[in-house]
């Protein structure tokens, strides 16, 4: 005889057919942002107040009670100190115009700087393979082509691997 809930179940006591309790469902924190953020920063304060006030509490133990400053005390702290410091002389707009500018000069003279050693690299290259072109193509009066050169290339290279060695 099968059961209310349908299929066979070995347990005792009626079957249950509710699927897993376990999971509950989540609220989707990213539904109402608003209310995220609110709850986000509302933890952060009672974070920071459960750690201040377990400071004060290790400072009452330790016997170095520090009183809570008054609000109109730190103003005038603040305004005494303020006169106490000298003041910065700032550099005008001139001068920092004038720094700006002398760096992108420096950024640009090296710059050209490297683009002229470049060319000047590739064009010692192209003149070193015109020359090796030249000896390799060499040919006989006959028209045959003259092995020597090539075989002097293949060993200037075979040399210059070894000396990279």
């Amino acid at each position: 005889m099968a059961e209310k809930g349908g299929g066979f179940h070995k347990g005792k006591g009626p079957r249950n057919n509710n699927n897993n309790n376990n999971y509950k469902h989540k609220k989707n924190p990213y539904l109402n942002l608003r209310e995220k953020k609110a709850n986000d920063i509302r933890k952060a304060i009672t974070h920071r107040s459960r750690l201040r006030k377990k400071y004060f509490q290790l400072l009452k133990e330790e016997g170095l009670e520090e009183r809570p400053k008054e609000v109109g005390e730190d103003k005038d702290q603040q305004q005494h100190h303020h006169k106490e410091q000298p003041k910065k002389n700032p550099t005008n707009f001139a001068e920092r115009a004038k720094k700006v500018k002398e760096r992108k000069e420096e950024k640009r003279q090296a710059k050209l700087e490297s683009v002229r050693d470049k060319r000047r690299r590739l064009e010692e290259s192209e003149q070193r393979r015109e020359l090796v072109r030249s000896r390799v193509t060499q040919k006989t009066s006959k028209g045959q082509p003259l092995m020597g050169p090539k075989i002097n290339n293949l060993l200037d290279k075979i040399r210059k691997d070894m000396d990279d060695q």
